[in-house]
């Protein structure tokens, strides 16, 4: 399973569809067991809540994370208040509207049914991917 993703790795790149620096960033695609599969190219570190493994992904969303994030009270209140991200408050208030962002993603994640919500996601074949974003932010 690894080599078949790393050949359409390899693929990919010389078809044009990836960049060596992108391979590099950790890029992963995944392949179901069938080989006629989905194909999900994806950050291991973007996933927000869900499933995190690509080969089991089924119906996942992304989100536009830092629209989000500086969307959050605690951010708000760095921003209003003029307070160091690296202060001891700064690190308070950022996992602080961390953990308020994977709550939300978490519970819009559970009420319309995704398996996972990705900062970023892509289908090899280029599919749209539902975009939750709208959805979070009421919720914050």
């Amino acid at each position: 399973m690894k080599l078949r993703a790393q050949l359409l790795l390899a693929l990919l790149a010389l078809l044009g569809g990836l960049s060596c620096a992108t391979q590099q960033e950790g890029l992963h695609a995944a392949l179901s067991d069938a080989d006629a599969g989905p194909v999900w190219i994806v950050k291991t570190g973007d996933s927000i809540c869900g499933l995190d493994d690509p080969r089991m992904l089924s119906a996942p969303a992304r989100l536009q994370f830092d629209r989000i994030y500086r969307s959050t009270p605690e951010v708000r209140r760095m921003e209003a208040e003029g307070i160091a991200p690296d202060s001891a408050t700064g690190i308070l208030l950022h996992q602080q509207a961390l953990d308020r962002i994977y709550r939300t993603c978490e519970f819009v994640r559970n009420r319309d049914g995704y398996c996972s919500i990705w900062k970023a996601i892509r289908h090899v074949d280029g599919r749209p991917i539902p975009d939750v974003t709208d959805k979070v932010l009421p919720i914050l």
